[in-house]
Order: structure tokens, then sequence, then C-alpha cells
């Protein structure tokens, strides 16, 4: 199966525990496949730097963490 998330979806993962953060995990654990653009992942750095607080090397870690091989 090929998925691709929104950036709330990668936001909400990556800070909140739930159903959005299970779904990042199964990726991380290959159970489908992650199809995200680079526009999703820089909105979703510039989202954790603004409004979550996230310095630019903890955002770029986790997304690179995420982004697809």
């Amino acid at each position: 199966m090929r998925v691709v998330l929104d950036t709330n979806v990668i936001v909400s993962g990556l800070n909140f525990p739930g159903n959005e953060r299970l779904v990042l995990e199964l990726a991380l654990r290959g159970r489908f496949e992650l199809y995200l653009s680079t526009f999703i992942l820089e909105e979703a750095a510039g989202v954790l730097t603004r409004k979550f607080d996230w310095d630019e090397d903890r955002s770029s870690k986790a997304l690179r963490a995420i982004r697809p091989r």
C-alpha cells in the first residue's frame, strides 16, 4: 500500500501520542510505502520551527528519518 501524509499528520505524529504517531511508526517499520513531496517536508519543517519551537537541526533530523528512501 502507498500512503501520502499531509503536513498535519506529520507534525501531530512528531509532537503528540495518538493515531498520527502510530501512522508514522508503521511507516518507519515498513508496513506501507510512504510518499512525501519536498513541499510537504519543507512545510512540516516550517510548522515545527514556527509553532512548536523546534530548532532547525531537530526538525531536519526528524524529517530525514521519515523521508522515503
